[in-house]
Parts: structure tokens; C-alpha cells; sequence
């Protein structure tokens, strides 16, 4: 693409962001104004990420893969209600409504900055967060052994850091960056719990995703809705042990469709506990950068949630 057009798309872009910068951001046309002008950008950033991955530009007006739809579904569907979905603080008020507030895992404090929390009121154990971003989170095992300035600074690097420009997803750019503290979660034996994500294609749970030792040996496994295994890997290696099915699985399977209601692509992860704690709420998992093991399962992927008879 040509010097001269990447200047022009970033001469716009500058001035949605100095618009933004200068707080014309509270009502809703407003920001649509400021979103055209960054919408150039959102686009150079969506083909050249998607080229750097798969070595090759997205098919955008006809996508046929699962990664190209959710490159399109970033660029062209923007619901104002998208921002609250990935607001991790905001969600929790619609989480409560669609479903109940006991999915929700406490929040123990939240802020604009970490330095003003007191250390002292907090239990031993916890897990730091962001709300406007994605991979910033402290989990903090043992608070005596947590370092609080260390802490306090990361969290101030991610305060300040615009995530929407990462991958072209406009959601994030809409979002008051706050911290929060949530409540450490851990299984019987004190692991972190297995974390059950529920891919949706018009509020119909597609695929699940089921993670294995996350912080250790990351193992994964892609399942359908009836908890049968697919025999493909995504991103990470596939899981090849024995997996049983959780006991609240069709309560978790039957409360992400009640919150993917109406929704072309979502995902909804919740944690397999004694009471399915709600996680989050995903637009578009990995910004729509995974890569399929083998490659066909992309394209099958695609045939799903374009709405088309599965197999």
C-alpha cells in the first residue's frame, strides 16, 4: 500500500484521537464522528495484522474462513452495547440482569489507580485487573511475598495504554480505564479452575473451548455442544488426556446462549466450580489471529457461523 495513503489514513486517524483526547466522547454521534475518521486505521491495522499471520489479505466482503469473519465483524458490526460487553466492570451489570448476580465473582475493590488501594484490607490471596484491556491481570497467590510498588507501576503502564490500536477492535477505545480486585478463585485442590468458553453463533453454543493448566504446560481441547472432541488444535496443542464432563455443564452451555442471544459472533466463558462463575465476555477471540490445526477447520469454522447447516 502506497506511503502516501498510509500518511492520509493517519493524518485522520490523528485527529480522531486529538477529538477523543480533548473528552468529545460523551455522546453517542460524537463518537461515531470520531470512529469514521480512526475507521481507516482499524482497517490498515485488520489486513496488515491478518496478512503478517496467514501471509496472504483477508477476504472481507465475502469472508469464507472463521479468522476472516471476525476481521470483518470488527470493521463493520458496531453496536453501542459492544463496549459494555468488553468493559469488564460495566459487563457485570448486565451479567446480573441476564442471568443473575450469583455468577459473579465479588470485586473486592476498584479505582483509577492502584496506589490508592490500602494493601491492608485486601485477603491473602487475589487477582489484579484492568478493565479495558486484554493480558492485563496480577494474580497475586500469596500477598506476603507481592511486591505493591512493582505492582502499581505495571498497572499504571496499562492505564495508559489505547488497546483498541492493537488489533483494530474499536470496542476497547470507548472504555474509562479503571483497576479492579477481584477475589481469588481456586478448585478443591487449590488450582486455578478450568475455564470453559462457549463460542456462539447467533446465541447457538457452536464450539467450547476448554482450557488445561493455563499458568503450566498449556494443553487445549475443542469440544461441540453434546462435549464430544473435535480433532483439531487452536493456537496451543491439543489436549490428549481423559476430560470430564463438569456437572453444571448444561447450566453453563444454557447460560451463554442466554447471554449470546441475537449475537452473530460471541463468546461467553464462564469457571467450572461447585456454582459456574461467570469469566467474560469475548467480540472477537484472539482478534480473529488463531491459527487452525490442520488449516481446514478455519474455513468449517467459517461455514458455522455464517449461519450455514454444520456438517
Amino acid at each position: 500500500m502506497s506511503r502516501l495513503l498510509r500518511k492520509w489514513v493517519a493524518f485522520w486517524a490523528a485527529r480522531g484521537q486529538a477529538m477523543r483526547s480533548l473528552g468529545l466522547r460523551r455522546g453517542w454521534w460524537t463518537r461515531r464522528c470520531i470512529d469514521l475518521l480512526i475507521w481507516p486505521a482499524d482497517l490498515l491495522t485488520v489486513i496488515d495484522s491478518y496478512r503478517s499471520v496467514f501471509g496472504r489479505f483477508p477476504r472481507l466482503i465475502r469472508p469464507r474462513t472463521y479468522t476472516e469473519l471476525i476481521q470483518r465483524h470488527k470493521l463493520l458490526v458496531r453496536k453501542r452495547r459492544y463496549t459494555t460487553y468488553a468493559d469488564k466492570l460495566a459487563v457485570r451489570d448486565f451479567i446480573a440482569d441476564r442471568i443473575g448476580p450469583e455468577v459473579l465473582n465479588p470485586v473486592l475493590w476498584q479505582g483509577t489507580t492502584l496506589r490508592t488501594c490500602d494493601p491492608a484490607m485486601l485477603p491473602e490471596r487475589f487477582v489484579i485487573k484492568t478493565n479495558h484491556a486484554c493480558h492485563t491481570n496480577l494474580i497475586v497467590p500469596d500477598a506476603s511475598r507481592f511486591d505493591w510498588d512493582v505492582a502499581c507501576a505495571q498497572v499504571e503502564r496499562w492505564l495508559q495504554w489505547d488497546y483498541s490500536r492493537q488489533w483494530g477492535e474499536w470496542e476497547y477505545r470507548w472504555i474509562r480505564p479503571r483497576v479492579f480486585i477481584e477475589s481469588f478463585l481456586a478448585d478443591a485442590e487449590g488450582r486455578v479452575p478450568v475455564d470453559y468458553k462457549f463460542f456462539c453463533a447467533w446465541g447457538k453454543v457452536q464450539v467450547i473451548e476448554v482450557d488445561m493448566d493455563r499458568f503450566g504446560t498449556h494443553t487445549r481441547l475443542m469440544l461441540d455442544r453434546d462435549f464430544q472432541p473435535y480433532d483439531f488444535a487452536w493456537r496451543v496443542p491439543r489436549y490428549q488426556g481423559p476430560v470430564t464432563k463438569p456437572a453444571a455443564f448444561e447450566q453453563m452451555l444454557e447460560m451463554a446462549e442466554c447471554v449470546a442471544e441475537g449475537e452473530p459472533l460471541l463468546r461467553v466463558d464462564f469457571y467450572d466450580l461447585p456454582q459456574p462463575l461467570f469469566s467474560e465476555i469475548t467480540l472477537h477471540p484472539t482478534a480473529g489471529l488463531g491459527k487452525f490445526d490442520p488449516p481446514e477447520w478455519d474455513r468449517r469454522m467459517g461455514e458455522w457461523f455464517r449461519g450455514r447447516k454444520r456438517r
